[in-house]
């Protein structure tokens, strides 16, 4: 899912992986310190990695740095082209607090579903 290179956290977004799981990766990665994370897709999954940027704006946990696309040419069987999205996300202001928060959130409501089931036993 992800590659280090030189101090960024590369995230590569595949069209058959659950979106969140890309939200999610990327907040952690961030959340160790790294400056940056770049969200690279390639073809069709491009549609999903503006997805997790916009997912991740919508949270107000990042700001988009810088955008690039171009096309990338493979030599396979047959030469072929695809084009390809990179987007370097960094931290909002905000990011320490909404990020505790969540993580907050998230433990809260597995306690909940933990009684839940234990509840029903």
């Amino acid at each position: 899912m992800s590659a280090e290179n030189g101090g960024n956290a590369i995230v590569r977004v595949s069209s058959n992986k659950r979106k969140f799981g890309y939200v999610d990766y990327t907040k952690h990665r961030l959340h160790e310190g790294y400056p940056e994370v770049v969200i690279s897709a390639l073809g069709t999954a491009i549609a999903d990695a503006v997805s997790v940027v916009e997912l991740l704006k919508n949270q107000g946990v990042v700001e988009v740095k810088k955008i690039c696309t171009s096309r990338a040419q493979f030599d396979d069987v047959r030469s072929t082209t695809t084009d390809k999205i990179e987007v370097v996300v960094v931290k909002s202001p905000d990011f320490d607090a909404i990020y505790d928060q969540q993580q907050k959130d998230r433990e809260i409501a597995k306690a909940r579903a933990e009684a839940d089931e234990a509840d029903d036993e």
